[in-house]
Formats: structure tokens, sequence, C-alpha cells
């Protein structure tokens, strides 16, 4: 079901019949079978799907075929452009792919029970596509947004801090005075008018700015793309259908009520709208709901954020999206985990019952804790120990010793490793994969002499650094020296001195 071309299908028979260590037939008769298969995959689709093809909507599909004066092309082909139930998932895709190479002509000329199944798994398909995509598009715009009133932002405080300067200087002169223990109470209010004046004091009070709130005034910045959004987020929440999973009903509330908002077009807020989603840091902007433009603004911007946000982490999702789908929906259900139960308990050596489970591990951590109250008990030094002030020492671990046997298992292991010829090999593999081609040098040198690849190859070889085994490989008779190379730290910007000479 989930491969239809010929020649797919006689590959995997011959792949079956050599894994089954059977002949082959004749190659005729092999087509043969081919073919019966193709017609009975044919017949099997044609009898899932015949139920939902009654005659309205059988010529509803054909429309598909027919040029459209708006679009300029076929529905069909409009479909097919990429947007920059009981069949098998495979089958579908697989016909799904036939209906988007075919051209409209070619799927009227097909029979009705091969041209409807292909015509039904292409729209499902598309439908798919499409609304991943308007969700995809959706995020971005309200990210894009989002970011550029970020920098709007950032502008804004570099701004309110050059601005604050003067203000920032005239408060270190104020705490100056009143931190000043020599200067009693009662005298602190004169020290100020005639040390610092009442003018200077004055015009600082006159340029006082707001207060921020605790986004900084991000979403503030956002509200100047209110008429941008306006363009699509209706048709988009009218559109889609949203749900979520536990903790997500107010802002599912929101969106729903935002969306009544769009189509009757009203402009305030109604009372007891739920801002439970809201986060702390942009609940200042919604403490005043007389204000309706400004209540509005916030309240439909933080909605749209906290909708983009929910869709990202999976607590939103959209039925029918394979991006946006339910997380739930990606892991087994409990009726498809009954049969698979014992089977991977008895795997990972588990109890069947969650139970037994939870009883295992109760025992196992009163044990573990009996032993723990053990070794406090004793309060060696140079043991796990409680202070007398409650605090819990853990020494460092000290190291096993390797047994004797070990050793000299690893010691016969070693002599038993081949030494390989490590500068023919390296030869052999630059010559595959010219992988010296590909080595810089640390002060930027481009010049590559004739012999390069040889001094790489001497050094490469001299300063076997990762090798683990005790026993060198064999070098070829070559012996090599080579100065340190640059201190830790340093830029490498001289470039390391090899030397090589024959022994």
């Amino acid at each position: 079901m989930e491969h239809d071309g010929p020649k797919v299908l006689f590959r995997l028979a011959c792949e079956y019949l050599l894994s089954s260590r059977v002949v082959r037939p004749g190659v005729v008769h092999l087509l043969e079978h081919v073919a019966t298969a193709r017609a009975r995959a044919r017949e099997e689709t044609w009898t899932r799907v015949a139920h939902l093809l009654p005659e309205r909507r059988r010529a509803e599909l054909d429309l598909l075929l027919v040029p459209d004066a708006y679009l300029g092309r076929t529905p069909l082909a409009w479909l097919g452009i990429e947007p920059t139930s009981a069949t098998p998932a495979e089958r579908r895709r697989f016909l799904a792919g036939v209906g988007r190479r075919l051209t409209g002509q070619a799927l009227q000329r097909r029979e009705p029970e091969r041209r409807y199944p292909i015509l039904l798994t292409l729209i499902a398909q598309s439908a798919v596509d499409v609304l991943d995509e308007t969700l995809l598009l959706f995020d971005q715009a309200i990210t894009g947004r989002e970011s550029a009133a970020k920098q709007r932002m950032k502008q804004a405080l570099e701004e309110r801090a050059k601005g604050g300067e003067n203000r920032q200087a005239l408060l270190d002169e104020i705490l100056t005075i009143v931190l000043d223990t020599g200067i009693g109470d009662e005298q602190v209010g004169g020290v100020l008018r005639s040390a610092i004046g009442m003018d200077r004091m004055r015009a600082a009070w006159e340029v006082r700015q707001q207060r921020l709130p605790r986004d900084h005034g991000h979403l503030a910045e956002m509200d100047a793309s209110m008429s941008y959004l306006r363009q699509f987020t209706p048709a988009v929440l009218a559109a889609v259908r949203f749900a979520g999973g536990p903790g997500t009903e107010q802002l599912l509330q929101a969106v729903s009520m935002l969306a009544e908002l769009y189509a009757t077009g009203t402009r305030k807020v109604p009372a007891g709208a739920p801002v439970g989603f809201v986060p702390t840091k942009r609940a200042g902007y919604l403490t005043d709901p007389n204000e309706v433009t400004a209540y509005r603004h916030y309240w439909e911007l933080a909605v749209l954020v906290g909708l983009r946000d929910g869709l990202r982490s999976g607590d939103i999702f959209v039925p029918g999206s394979r991006r946006y789908a339910d997380p739930a929906s990606f892991l087994l259900t409990p009726e498809a985990w009954v049969p698979q139960k014992l089977e991977f308990c008895h795997l990972v050596g588990k109890p069947v019952e969650a139970a037994d489970e939870l009883a295992q591990a109760a025992d196992e951590l009163h044990t573990a804790l009996a032993d723990l109250e053990t070794q406090l008990a004793k309060g060696n030094p140079g043991e796990v120990r409680l202070t007398d002030d409650g605090e819990l020492i853990i020494p460092p671990l000290t190291a096993e010793d390797v047994p004797a046997e070990a050793d000299a298992l690893r010691t016969e292991l070693a002599g038993m490793l081949p030494r390989p010829p490590l500068a023919s090999a390296l030869v052999e593999i630059d010559a595959r994969t010219g992988f010296t081609g590909h080595l810089m040098h640390a002060g930027g040198k481009v010049n590559r002499p004739a012999d390069l690849k040889r001094n790489l190859l001497y050094v490469i070889i001299a300063r076997p650094r990762t090798w683990v085994c005790p026993r060198w490989p064999s070098r070829a008779g070559c012996r090599m020296t080579c100065s340190p190379g640059p201190p830790s730290g340093t830029s490498g910007r001289r470039p390391w001195r090899r030397r090589a000479r024959r022994s």
C-alpha cells in the first residue's frame, strides 16, 4: 500500500526472495505478480474511501481539475504550490505526491477508482500543510514585531540614560548631605537649599520622566504595530481552532473572547476578561480598565504574544496540524500500551504493577537511609560525617586499588596489539582524503612549499599525543624532534619550529 511504482515493487520482491533464499522465478512471471499487487492496492484503496465519495463530493473533486479564472490555474495546481483515516499514512502521502506531480488533464483521464482517492488525499495533505504554514507565518509576524519593539526599547533606554546624567549627579550630591552624620536632622533641609539650591532641584523635578513598567516598556513599543497585526490576526483566530492542556484555560478563554471582539467590531474589553495568563512583568499595563483604548491594545497584545508562546511550548495545540499537534498524540494511548506493557516490563526488569515498583523503591530508600545513618553515627574524621552544627561533610573519594592481575592483563593485551606502520597509513589516508590541504598555518601564512606535506606528516608522527597504547607505533625508521608549542593562553602568532632528521 505504501508504494505503487512497478520498479520499486519489483526491487522489493527481488530483495524478499533473496532474503528468503528462494530462487527467483522468471522476470515475466514476477512482473505479473507486481501488476496483480498494484491492481489489488488500487481496489483496496477504493474500498476504503468509497463511502466518502457520494455523487456531490465527486462533482466537487472534479471541479479541482477545471481551470479557475481567479486563480489563473486549476485549484489542484494551486494546492500543489508550496507556501514559502482508515487509509495508512504512507499511502496517503504517496497518493498526495502523485496528485502534485500529475496535471489536471492527466487526472481527468484516470478512472474514478484511481482519480478520487488521489484528489481526497491531496486535499487532506494540502490542508495540513496550509494550516502549518499559516501558523508559522503568524508566529514569525508576531516575533518580528516583538524584535523590532525590543530594539526601539533599547534605544529609548539609552536616550533615557543619557538624559538622566544630571539627575544622577544631583542625587549623588543629595545623598552625600543626607548620609553625613555630622549634619543634624533639623539642618538637612537648610543645607540642601543652600548647598544645592532650590532652582536646581526645581529644574530636575520639572524634567522628571514617568516610571517604566517592569518590562522597561517593551509591550508599549509593540503598541505601534497594532495596525499591522490587525491585518491578519482576525482571520487567523476566526479560521483556526485552538486547544490546550492543563493551565491554559484562561488563555484559551481570552483567545475566544478576542476572536469575538474582532468579529463584532467591539472596542472595549468586556468586564471580567481573563488576565491571569499575563506574565508578572507585563501585568502593570492592565491595571486601569477605564483607559479603554490603552487597555484594549495591551490586553490584545498580551493575548497574541501568549498564544504565540503557547504554540511554541506545546501548551497550546491545533487539532489537525502536524507541526503544532497535541504533544500527547505522539505518546502511546492506554489501549495501545496494554498489549506492550508486559513485554516492556520483562525487558527492563521492572514489575508490571506500579504499586509493586513503588514498594520496591521505598524498600531501597529505607535500606540506603539506614546505611547512611550507620555511617553518620560513626563520625570518623576521614569519612562522611555530620559536624556539631549539623553540616554534612563529604571528603574526597579515595581511588580504588588496581589489582595486580589487571595490570598483568593490560600489559599482555598491549603486547598482543599490532604495531601499525603509522607513516604509511598517514600517507595513504592523505592520498585518499587530502586532509593536509586543510591544515592552516598558525600565523596565517598562505605560501605552501613543496615539502610542506612531508613536514606536516613528520610533525604528526613526532607528536602523537592522542595515543593511549603504551607501545608506540612504528615510525618507519624516522626519528623526529620537535620544539615545544606555544605557551598556554598565547595567541600562537609565531609559527611553531619543527625539524626532522633521519636516524
